[in-house]
């Protein structure tokens, strides 16, 4: 009987210190320290768009109106920074990211731009010389090739003709000049997006053909009105307008 009481006495005393831990490893509400940011501060903009923290740990901020680095203590806005017609870059930055070659890739509203940083060196991409294209998302894959997802949509980087080239889908059940709005990959590297009606698709990047949700999950009714599409090891997520 003592050994039982010493048992439980054990088990509650374990337990309890089990319960502490796990409250003391939730953030409270109030541990967290907010420090605002705005034009005051050196914005171009107070319409944030994206945020990005390169290799070399800075982080670069776009916005409505240009484009933003921070330091940690001050920004740096490029939009002051002298440069000529040719390599200005568009105000409406709405997407960021990085290649292994140390090079910024924006898309904005009038196509893409990269950014050396070794030297700041600007090169525009504007995907078609009639039109002016906007690029919602940028995605750098596994094997370090630069997918944009644009309102005429997907084009992929040729690093032989250092040129983007829109990608025909000719063949497949969608249409190709869908207004492509979000990318993710999943665990395999195959590029999953989500098209301006919330359907979502997956894109075989070898075959180039791309398969809708409703044919790769024909049982699942959870496929339209789709937000955010992201993968959780092999799990896929789904976020919908609807809330459903």
């Amino acid at each position: 009987k003592i050994l039982v009481q010493l048992l439980i006495i054990i088990l509650i005393s374990y337990l309890s210190h089990s319960f502490s831990y796990a409250d003391n490893s939730i953030p409270q509400a109030n541990s967290f320290h907010f420090s605002p940011f705005s034009k005051e501060d050196g914005l171009s903009n107070d319409q944030i768009s994206d945020i990005f923290q390169d290799s070399h740990g800075f982080l670069w901020i776009t916005t409505y109106e240009g484009l933003n680095r921070f330091d940690g203590m001050h920004f740096i806005n490029f939009n002051a920074i002298e440069t000529t017609a040719e390599n200005k870059i568009p105000s409406f930055i709405n997407t960021i990211t990085e290649d292994d070659k140390e090079n910024l890739w924006l898309g904005t509203s009038a196509g893409i731009a990269k950014i050396a940083l070794e030297d700041y060196q600007v090169t525009l991409f504007p995907l078609d010389q009639k039109t002016d294209i906007y690029v919602h998302d940028l995605l750098n894959d596994e094997e370090q090739v630069i997918w944009a997802a644009t309102s005429t949509g997907i084009y992929r980087f040729s690093v032989s003709v250092q040129a983007f080239t829109h990608i025909d889908f000719s063949n497949s059940t969608s249409n190709d000049e869908n207004n492509i709005v979000k990318f993710t990959t999943d665990v395999q590297g195959e590029l999953w997006f989500i098209d301006e009606f919330g359907d979502g698709f997956k894109l075989n990047r070898h075959a180039m053909e791309i398969y809708p949700l409703s044919e790769i999950y024909p049982q699942s009714t959870l496929l339209t009105d789709i937000s955010v599409m992201y993968f959780i090891r092999d799990k896929l997520w789904l976020g919908t307008y609807s809330g459903e």
